[in-house]
């Protein structure tokens, strides 16, 4: 496949883009209780701001990345890292089928890696008020890695494809 470069990316022939960006922002309060569902993050243009989101592409992420024992892994580190902030966690398996997921998955591995070892990373990945995710594709503007990051970024990663 002839591989060319466009916009200090290298250009494929699948087009979803998801920029990740962490800010540290104080945080007026922690919600007392989350439901995380596995949902559907394609290369539609939207932004995601609420922290059910977030919290969601991070489960999402992790059930389509890991199998098995790291799958697990990671989800018990997620639901004792919000215990122990006082946050009641229920998941809600009813979507967790082939249907929902994220596009071009496995470009989220070093993601999940990142924030899991840097409690830092995941707080403010979770509950920054200006933390976002933002999903699109290179065929249009605006494009998710064209974004001006927000100057207290503490961590910015962009999955394309």
């Amino acid at each position: 496949m002839k591989q060319q470069i466009r916009r200090n990316l290298f250009e494929t022939n699948s087009s979803s883009v998801h920029s990740i960006v962490i800010t540290k922002e104080p945080l007026s309060n922690i919600p007392k209780s989350l439901c995380i569902v596995r949902k559907e993050f394609g290369w539609e243009n939207r932004i995601y701001h609420d922290i059910e989101d977030r919290v969601s592409y991070l489960y999402t992420g992790i059930l389509e990345c890991f199998k098995n024992d790291e799958q697990e892994r990671y989800i018990n580190k997620l639901i004792k890292f919000l215990e122990k902030l006082g946050v009641e966690v229920e998941i809600d398996h009813d979507n967790d089928s082939d249907w929902y997921g994220i596009d071009h998955v496995y470009e989220l591995i070093d993601f999940i890696k990142d924030i899991f070892n840097d409690e830092d990373y995941l707080f403010n990945y979770l509950f920054s008020p200006t933390s976002y995710i933002m999903t699109g594709n290179d065929n249009e503007d605006p494009n998710p890695y064209d974004d001006e990051v927000p100057d207290n970024t503490i961590y910015h990663y962009i999955k394309s494809n």
